[in-house]
């Protein structure tokens, strides 16, 4: 059975998409693959915090139908520019019962580890759904930290929540709330703002027609310099915070039209 710490695919763990004829043993290798990566490599491949792809990988391979060799060929590819995580630090993780010590370690690279296990307990103990309503919609001081970081790095925290719920694998999410935990929260600073602003809103528009009005917006649309790091901090929110806000502020989803804007997003991107 798949725990917060033992990945346990089957045959109706294959994802919402995926090619017929998928078998027990691919299962089985995917599983074993995704234990060995969550058992000893970190999220981040290096310390500029580069992503580790693997469980993105071998999921999605399993799902389009991967022969065990297949997966194991992909997987040895990846796990050479991977790095060990290290020891869990037993004092911190006792700590991390306390909401303030929670949001103090947070942003720390070194922790991955010890806010892993932290989330591995928490799922035990009641179950996954539990532990998503309430390290990301509690709305205390730690859900809070952990929702606007879910949406760092690129969002790929988020994908990684995807990617376990979708698989319904408990270990997968314990991933993505221990990779939340250790970037860094300046995206909360657009983030938390804009909800602010849409809760005041009467407007609603669609995707498409912001990115039309942000494409005229000659402040925002130039704000990203080819010379910036990341070019949404030190570009988009460090020369147009407001317009980004303003712009942000406009688009919500109500829990009634989450299927329509679902629809909406995905005709926007193509």
């Amino acid at each position: 059975m798949a725990t917060g710490s033992k990945v346990q695919l089957s045959l109706d763990d294959c994802g919402v998409f995926h090619v017929p004829g998928i078998t027990k043993k691919s299962a089985a290798k995917a599983s074993e693959l995704l234990q060995e990566n969550h058992d000893r490599h970190h999220i981040f491949f290096n310390a500029d915090g580069f992503h580790n792809h693997i469980a993105h990988h071998q999921l999605t391979l399993y799902a389009l139908g991967a022969s065990p060799d297949q997966l194991q060929r992909h997987y040895d590819e990846n796990k050479g520019s991977q790095r060990a995580m290290g020891p869990v630090d037993r004092s911190v993780l006792e700590e991390l019962h306390s909401p303030d010590k929670f949001c103090e370690y947070l942003g720390d690279e070194k922790h991955y580890r010890t806010y892993l296990s932290f989330f591995e307990q928490e799922i035990d103990k009641d179950d996954y759904p539990t532990v998503v309503n309430k390290y990301l919609f509690g709305g205390d001081k730690p859900a809070e930290a952990i929702l606007v970081r879910m949406f760092a790095g690129f969002l790929h925290p988020l994908i990684h929540l995807g990617f376990g719920i979708e698989f319904q694998q408990p270990a997968i999410i314990a991933e993505a709330f221990a990779q939340a935990a250790v970037h860094s929260g300046w995206i909360g600073d657009f983030l938390l703002p804009a909800e602010k602003a849409a809760n005041g809103s009467t407007q609603n528009k669609s995707l498409v027609d912001l990115l039309t009005e942000i494409r005229k917006d000659e402040k925002l649309s130039t704000a990203a310099h080819w010379s910036d790091g990341n070019k949404i901090r030190d570009g988009l929110l460090a020369r147009a915070p407001d317009e980004m806000t303003h712009y942000a502020s406009q688009f919500t989803v109500p829990p009634s039209l989450l299927e329509e804007k679902t629809a909406e997003m995905t005709n926007a991107f193509i």
